[in-house]
């Protein structure tokens, strides 16, 4: 995660824009269960704040999936 703190979005979300992070989520959360215990924590992080998610969840999500992409050729 970055150094900045995601705190709750003042800002109201589109119902769009909820179902499109909760798929994004719910994909990352699949991942934590089947194979990729070094995001868990991030991916428990981004789950809470499904209700309302604002900017800064989205660019964190989309972080994290570049992590997967850089790092799917690593092994335990």
């Amino acid at each position: 995660m970055g150094k900045e703190e995601l705190l709750l979005y003042d800002g109201t979300a589109t119902a769009n824009d909820i179902t499109v992070y909760l798929r994004k989520v719910g994909s990352l959360l699949y991942a934590v269960v089947i194979t990729r215990l070094d995001i868990a924590f991030v991916v428990a992080w981004l789950a809470r704040f499904t209700i309302n998610p604002g900017p800064l969840y989205w660019k964190a999500a989309d972080r994290v999936l570049y992590y997967l992409l850089r790092t799917k050729t690593f092994a335990l």
